[in-house]
């Protein structure tokens, strides 16, 4: 399940650079 979730990821990253971007760059308030 997780292998899937990660390729999924894997082609959002293709189609979308600007999601994982968008994580990348948003704060995180809990650390």
């Amino acid at each position: 399940m997780l292998r899937h979730l990660i390729s999924d990821t894997h082609e959002w990253m293709n189609k979308i650079p600007t999601v994982p971007t968008y994580y990348l760059a948003k704060p995180q308030p809990r650390k």
